[in-house]
Order: C-alpha cells, then structure tokens, then sequence
C-alpha cells in the first residue's frame, strides 16, 4: 500500500468585512470574467476544487465560504437570503472587476438566484445547481439532524476512532481532464479545512 502526502493546487485565501461579518474567499485566479461558486448548506467553499480548477483557464474564479460556514463567521443571526446577497455583493465589491458570473449548489443556488434579482445590475448570468424553492418538514428535519450531529472537529473523529483509511484515488482518477497521475488525498474537518503533516497510509 503506497504512501501519499496531502496535497493541493495553490490558491490564495482572502478576507472581505462588512458588519459583522468576516468572509473567507479562496481565490483562484484566473483570467477572464469574475466566476462567483457558493456551496450548499454544511459545505465549504473547497467543495467546488475540481471546478475551479478546470474553469480558471477562462475565468478568474472565486470560491465563498459562505456565513456560518467554512472560515468565515458565524454570527448568532442574520441568515436570510437578503443576508448571504448582501456578502457576495460585499465579496464582488472588493475582489470582481466588474459585473460577475455566479453559481451555487443548493443553499448557494438560492443565494444566487437572490443575488441575481436583488441587484441584477452586478451579474452577467446566475447558475443554479439542484436547488428548490421549497423544502418538506419532514427534509427539513432530517437536515437538521445530520447537521447537528456532525462532529465538532476532524481531531474527534480521529481520538473517536480505531483507524482511519482513505479510500485510494488519483488526481487522474477525480479529475480526468488534468494531466498527471500524482496520487492525493485531502481531508477535512468539520466547517472548515485541516492540512494532516503526516503520512496517511492509503489502501484500496
């Protein structure tokens, strides 16, 4: 069973404040028009790597921890759309050049539809990704389950467990279209990403 290390391409971490709230934005540059990729709820802005990746060819990509997820803050309130609009125009003021292209998954899907009719003006197109305008109760409390038990940290998975294995892949294997065959893996903790400086035995 081969040894890999944790690895990633280079991207460049930026903040955006506005009141009370601090934006974490991971920044993939790029040339062309500003591509604005918000995750859905219990996600990340990484969550979009692959994408980014292949896109930043012909855009300059920007990925969002959106509030009360990722890096970014997590104020007690103030998690309506109005709200998660009022960041990405925040994130767009200080990072786009520009009217900007937006996509979302889901929680970022609405964000982005909210986006697009509260100031159409700032966008050249919205993309929403398996988002729906309403949810059941009973999906709604599923949901909120699962995000309440999550855990609090990737270490207390690791102290709650005998052995952790990844399941063996390749950068070929994930994303076909990159050249290479590099082996990598990448973990994450709850909320929020955690480098592991050590070697992860991988198995198939």
């Amino acid at each position: 069973m081969p040894d890999v290390l944790v690895d990633a391409p280079a991207w460049t971490d930026r903040t955006v404040e506005r009141p009370g709230v601090l934006l974490h934005v991971v920044d993939w540059g790029g040339s062309g028009p500003t591509l604005l990729l918000t995750h859905g709820i219990t996600a990340q802005a990484h969550v979009w790597d692959p994408v980014a990746m292949a896109l930043r060819d012909r855009f300059r990509v920007l990925s969002l921890d959106q509030r009360g997820h990722g890096d970014s803050s997590k104020p007690p309130a103030g998690y309506a759309a109005t709200d998660f609009a009022a960041d990405m125009v925040s994130v767009l003021d200080a990072l786009a050049d520009g009217p900007s292209l937006v996509m979302g998954h889901s929680l970022g899907g609405r964000n982005s539809l909210a986006l697009a009719a509260l100031h159409p003006e700032r966008i050249t197109a919205a993309v929403s990704v398996e988002f729906g305008p309403w949810i059941g109760r009973e999906s709604f409390l599923r949901l909120r389950e699962r995000v309440l038990a999550a855990p609090p940290s990737f270490a207390y998975v690791l102290d709650n467990s005998q052995s952790v294995f990844v399941r063996q892949t390749s950068r070929q294997q994930l994303y076909p279209s990159f050249p290479g065959s590099t082996k990598t893996s990448r973990l994450w903790s709850h909320g929020r990403r955690t480098r592991i400086c050590r070697r992860l035995r991988i198995r198939k």
